[in-house]
């Protein structure tokens, strides 16, 4: 899990299975991190329904090796009412010692969950929607699909931003723009 591997008799292969009512159309990229700091990774994976009416759902599972068996176990999820374009980033953008799990919808929401202090659950600590922009192709105003984050201190203040841009696939018109956020409020900078 931290990248360790020497060779092929390292590679264990862990087969994760959804369970419940879960739609499987798009997975994305897995990111991984100790969320809680208990000393395991857990593994947060996000799955969407594509299409009208689509949703998307956040999973993470932590992977314990116990002797001579393999003991995956769900920690937590998160059901939202629209699909999650890509793979979640991981990290702290507050002051407490916990990473914050962040995402962003195609509706123009970007989402940062707090993970409680156990690792168990998670809450929506706050959300940034993105403006709505005209665009000639649609003749009104839209606002742009989120898609990949990131977070960093780009301003080298000691202090983690999110880092995100809106687009709109198959809009040769579309103005996108470049978003930076302070930790705390998701105020721009």
């Amino acid at each position: 899990m931290k990248g360790d591997i020497s060779d092929e008799s390292d590679i264990d292969q862990v087969n994760l299975v959804l369970q419940g009512d879960v739609t499987q159309d798009h997975f994305s990229r897995v990111s991984v991190a100790d969320l809680d700091n208990n000393g395991n990774m857990e593994i947060v994976v996000s799955t969407s329904k594509l299409g009208t009416g689509g949703d998307g759902y956040l999973f993470a599972t932590e992977r314990n090796e116990i002797l001579w068996w393999v003991d995956v176990d769900e920690k937590w999820t998160f059901t939202l009412g629209y699909p999650i374009e890509a793979q979640p980033s991981l990290g702290n953008v507050d002051s407490n010692k916990r990473k914050e799990v962040v995402f962003g919808l195609t509706n123009g929401t970007l989402f940062v969950l707090n993970i409680s202090a156990d690792g168990r659950d998670v809450s929506v600590k706050w959300t940034y929607t993105v403006d709505e922009k005209y665009s000639p192709t649609y003749g009104d105003n839209i606002r742009g699909e989120l898609g990949y984050t990131a977070i960093a201190d780009i301003d080298f203040d000691g202090k983690n931003e999110i880092i995100f841009a809106d687009s709109q696939p198959g809009i040769p018109d579309w103005d996108a723009d470049l978003y930076v956020l302070e930790k705390l409020k998701g105020d721009a900078l």
